[in-house]
């Protein structure tokens, strides 16, 4: 009975004690279940808030949260899926080149990264990518956005969208690092008059820093320029610039529409 006593008095204290509490975090983040716990509630919540407002709405739910197929063309929701990593590694280099050393939640996420096992990066791509992918675009750019887009001029819209999609990340540094990716998202869920486009380039930027995360190892502080790196940078590159001359094409088209009737 005293050996339990003091083994829980032992748990109370390490809890209690800032240091401890991070070190069980990762221990904790690295278990399957861990995962599911610190991840699946706060995306509930987020999916269960946007479908909640979309279903009081008088437009039809998917209309209202942008869940259609809108102005690009479906094959070209892959391409955003590739390109868009390179507005997160540009994020983080923002991160790095502002803040320096990563902040306590950002090593958490490193951790978080660092499997073992093919079962655990399933796991991760469906709890960090294809989840959050799904639920966050659904609650921001589908739900926030195009209600601000109702009140608000686009570049309004898309940047105070953006900031509360970056604060939604709770800790500062992170923030700071997707604030460029929500407002690149942004803007392609605008032009596209859909969030598909958006949530395939949220799936693909999510899925590609767990990868190259675990390819760089958890102490990597610079990029390794190996061949597999750099051939995977020159097709994310090459798609990036094939999703933003979609987009530049989209927005002539778009001006081009609206011009028309005053011409006329």
């Amino acid at each position: 009975a005293a050996s339990d006593v003091y083994k829980r008095q032992g748990q109370v204290n390490r809890l209690s004690d800032p240091d401890s509490l991070t070190d069980w975090l990762v221990e904790f983040s690295g278990t399957r279940f861990g995962l599911i716990l610190l991840i699946v509630p706060g995306q509930l919540v987020f999916a269960l808030a946007a479908l909640f407002a979309a279903f009081l709405s008088n437009e039809p739910w998917r209309e209202r949260l942008g869940l259609h197929n809108g102005r690009l063309p479906v094959w070209t929701w892959p391409l955003f899926m590739i390109g868009t990593p390179m507005v997160g590694l540009f994020g983080g280099m923002l991160t790095s080149n502002c803040a320096g050393e990563p902040s306590e939640h950002l090593k958490l996420f490193e951790k978080m990264f660092d499997f073992q096992s093919v079962g655990t990066l399933l796991l991760l791509m469906i709890l960090v990518s294809l989840l959050p992918g799904i639920v966050e675009e659904i609650l921001f750019r589908g739900f926030l956005q195009r209600r601000l887009l109702q009140r608000f001029s686009a570049t309004s819209a898309i940047a105070i969208c953006s900031v509360f999609f970056a604060a939604a990340h709770m800790d500062p540094m992170h923030a700071l690092g997707v604030l460029p990716l929500g407002i690149w998202l942004g803007i392609v869920a605008w032009q596209a008059d859909s969030i598909w486009p958006a949530i395939f380039g949220h799936v693909g930027n999510n899925g590609s820093a767990i990868v190259m995360s675990k390819l760089a190892g958890p102490d990597a502080t610079t990029p390794e320029f190996t061949p597999m790196g750099m051939t995977v940078f020159g097709l994310s590159l090459v798609a990036f610039l094939g999703s933003l001359l979609i987009i530049t094409v989209q927005s002539r088209r778009k001006r081009t529409a609206i011009e028309q009737p005053t011409l006329a």
